[in-house]
């Protein structure tokens, strides 16, 4: 039988249970670290990492493609990635995955703020033993919008869930997929 004791009555008996959430949020033993890189820098561009997320926050208008390359081997890889599009902004983000052998799972969170365009094109070059899941949310609001092209090479698995929330009048989105399973459509 379980017994459901207060925090008091342990006491009383003797108890010192003294429970703490964990700091980090939980790792598979094998779980990698996928390695990010930017391809430039600017003012307009603020990145940050937790333990949590990836954050890229944009404020203004980029002059040239913003490259996010991910790259991870051998293992399982749980990725948060959240984006940014300020008011009154624009960019061009080029999102390039590698990865060899892993169970890929990326939550991406896109927030296109009033008045922002973004043009996003990621590139999915898995090998043919790696299984991916990825959820894809678009948040946009008044006078925004999002042209989403998605290339897929390869994969053993490849789930994709895309939710695209126009949460403001003359919102847009227009998003294209093509899926080249063993080089072929």
């Amino acid at each position: 039988m379980i017994q459901q004791l207060t925090k008091q009555e342990s006491k009383k008996q003797g108890l010192n249970i003294n429970i703490q959430p964990p700091s980090e949020p939980f790792k598979h033993k094998n779980t990698v670290e996928p390695k990010i890189t930017l391809n430039q820098s600017s003012p307009s561009i603020e990145y940050n990492k937790s333990n949590k997320a990836h954050s890229i926050k944009i404020k203004g208008s980029l002059s040239e493609p913003l490259t996010i390359k991910i790259e991870a081997e051998k293992g399982i890889v749980n990725l948060n990635l959240e984006i940014s599009i300020e008011k009154n902004s624009q960019a061009s983000i080029i999102i390039k995955r590698f990865c060899k052998s892993v169970s890929y799972n990326e939550n991406l969170g896109i927030s296109v703020q009033d008045s922002s365009q973004i043009n996003l094109t990621t590139i999915n070059d898995f090998d043919n033993e790696s299984i991916v899941n990825q959820i894809k949310t678009t948040t946009l609001k008044k006078d925004s919008s999002i042209k989403q092209t998605d290339l897929i090479y390869n994969g053993k698995y490849f789930k994709e869930f895309l939710v695209n929330k126009l949460s403001g009048k003359g919102a847009n989105s227009k998003t294209f997929i093509i899926y080249l399973a063993k080089d072929e459509q």
